[in-house]
Formats: C-alpha cells, sequence, structure tokens
C-alpha cells in the first residue's frame, strides 16, 4: 500500500516553497528540506535524478519504499509540514531507511 495522495506533494509550487523557505538536513545520501504549510497534515515529496539511479523502475521503487517506511508513522507525524526527500547518491535500501528515519527524528517530523 503506498503513501496516501493527501500526505503527497503534487504540484511543483509546493516543492518550489520548500525548497525556498525549508530547513535543510543531509543524513547520508539523502537532502531534507522540510517547511511549515497551511494544512492540519503532513506532506512529502520525493525526487530521485537519473543521475542517481539510471532505470526508471528503480528510481519509483525508491520512491514505493520511502512511502512505504513513512506510512506507519503518519498518524503520530507533526502535523502542517512539508517535506522533500531528495536522493543525492544510491545506497543500499536498509542503509537508506535508516537515514531517513534519523533525519525526521532529527527534523522533530517523527
Amino acid at each position: 500500500m503506498a503513501l496516501p495522495t493527501k500526505n503527497r506533494l503534487k504540484k511543483r509550487s509546493d516543492f518550489d516553497t520548500v525548497f525556498k523557505g525549508g530547513r535543510p538536513l543531509k543524513s547520508g545520501g539523502l537532502l531534507i528540506k522540510a517547511g511549515l504549510n497551511n494544512l492540519n497534515l503532513t506532506r512529502f515529496g520525493f525526487i530521485v535524478s537519473p543521475r542517481v539511479i539510471k532505470t526508471a523502475v528503480a528510481r519509483n521503487a525508491l520512491k514505493r519504499l520511502f512511502g512505504e517506511i513513512i506510512r506507519p508513522g503518519l498518524k503520530r507525524m507533526t502535523q502542517g509540514r512539508d517535506v522533500v526527500i531528495v536522493v543525492q547518491k544510491s545506497e543500499s535500501d536498509e542503509k537508506t531507511k535508516e537515514n531517513l528515519l534519523e533525519a525526521l527524528k532529527t527534523l522533530k517530523i517523527l
């Protein structure tokens, strides 16, 4: 099961807002930017460049993995945040999961 639609960033303007005003954090091969929104929910966006992971299948699988990591903790997350996760270098799935959870705790989202 994927991340619910209401918890996804879709518009380019939403991504741009997070990049301009969001707080950055690097964790392993990930760059995470978190900013405030005026909604009563937390939304996530994922960016995986073809320069980092060559095939679309692998990029989409990584995005689905992020959704599966985040989905169980949605109810206890800090509400009113927009978070963009950018993959800067490819790592194993287990290492990526550890880096993501550590970063979300550092940003006090999880």
